[in-house]
């Protein structure tokens, strides 16, 4: 009785016949809604004890909620927003490393398996485990969670591991990864074989699961690992990752050379075009030291963003720069390119005394980038009036 919810900026409040809240915003009547609350309390066993509730409206306008019987001498958890979660996995070893939403709210996810029994579904690319300590798995999930869409198998006889995913508007899927093995297949590949240890993989699938519309390698002789993928509103796509090839493969690079033991790079791909047509541009990222991308995006004028982690003291290439030199063991860092890759709009160490990396970066239509990652500096640089600017563990998340 004591919980009441109220809304700034609503025309009304309603409760529905299925018991959802929709909050009616204007005149328009555009709305939002909250879906009807699921509540319970876990018994000593664990057993989960679902009990009645839904909202209510008081006279005031407030929202509440009313509930059926429980035990008040036991926590209560009211939960008016989790729409679904399911486990997703086989018998052995499944992790999800990316995941992507279509506008009907179907769900795409991707990562790797060692499961042989990881669940796929009947005509999918490939139903069967090909080999190695893990597979590349790509799943879609129906709105509600409740239906394999599609799911499959993707790799080799060695290991094979994924990292980010994207959907476009027709529902195609890309993914970003990662394989040792020389039989990945390939389809319209700017790289048809394996040419290190190692190398970055990009592929299409097509939108019912069942056919690679295009796939490849990119690497040099050393080793490669895709770490994240954007695509732009042309369909256009873009590769991000960590290289220690002094042969990468290079177009119109901004720079051509492998500038520590470890630099990140950019690949740009039209997956319209075959073999080498397919590569638009790639490039070297990084200084004397140690440098990756772990973070990918692309704004409205398709210019390329990146975010990641370097040791690179004091010649990581800076524009612009907030933060101009390295401050800890390993700073992240933020990069923003021009579309077709030639200029360095702006770039800036972030990072306080400790280690600190980047692992994910976005834009928003006004250019504003967004960085999330990891924090052990205690003097991570913080804003007054910020949400949190004491730093609470051995590492901490931020976000900048």
């Amino acid at each position: 009785d004591a919980i009441r919810l109220n809304y700034d900026g609503v025309l009304f409040a309603e409760i529905t016949d299925t018991g959802e809240l929709r909050l009616v915003l204007n005149e328009q009547g555009d709305d939002t809604y909250f879906k009807a609350p699921i509540s319970y309390q876990v018994a000593d066993d664990g057993t989960r004890i679902t009990v009645e509730s839904a909202y209510i409206m008081h006279d005031d306008g407030s929202i509440g909620f009313t509930l059926g019987d429980y035990d008040t001498s036991r926590e209560l958890v009211i939960d008016p927003i989790l729409d679904y979660a399911t486990f997703l996995g086989g018998a052995g070893y499944d992790t999800v490393e990316g995941i992507a939403a279509d506008a009907d709210g179907n769900v795409y996810i991707t990562g790797y398996t060692s499961s042989t029994d990881f669940p796929t579904t009947a005509g999918a690319l490939d139903e069967t485990y090909l080999g190695g300590s893990y597979d590349i798995f790509v799943t879609k999930l129906s709105a509600d969670g409740s239906t394999l869409v599609y799911s499959t198998f993707i790799g080799g006889s060695d290991l094979d591991a994924a990292s980010d995913i994207a959907v476009d508007s027709s529902g195609n899927v890309y993914v970003a990864a990662n394989s040792r093995s020389a039989d990945l297949p390939t389809v319209n590949a700017y790289q048809s074989t394996l040419s290190g240890v190692v190398d970055a993989v990009l592929f299409k699938l097509n939108s019912t699961g069942d056919t690679l519309l295009y796939s490849t390698y990119l690497g040099g002789t050393g080793g490669e690992s895709g770490y994240d993928i954007a695509l732009d509103s042309s369909g256009t796509v873009y590769l991000a990752g960590e290289t220690n090839s002094t042969d990468m493969p290079l177009v119109n690079a901004y720079d051509s050379t492998l500038n520590g033991s470890e630099d990140g790079f950019i690949a740009k791909f039209d997956l319209t075009q075959t073999g080498a047509g397919s590569l638009l541009y790639s490039t070297y990222f990084g200084g004397s030291g140690n440098d990756d991308i772990r973070g990918l995006d692309v704004d409205d004028s398709g210019n390329i963003v990146v975010a990641g982690l370097t040791d690179s003291s004091f010649d990581l290439p800076i524009v612009n720069g907030y933060q101009t030199s390295r401050a800890g063991f390993e700073d992240a860092y933020v990069a923003m390119f021009s579309n077709d890759g030639s200029t360095l709009l702006y770039s800036t160490y972030l990072g306080g005394s400790s280690m600190d990396y980047a692992e994910a970066v976005a834009v928003d239509a006004s250019g504003n980038i967004y960085v999330g990652g990891r924090a052990d500096s205690s003097n991570f640089p913080t804003t007054a009036g910020a949400y949190d600017t004491s730093h609470g563990g051995s590492a901490d998340a931020f976000v900048s």
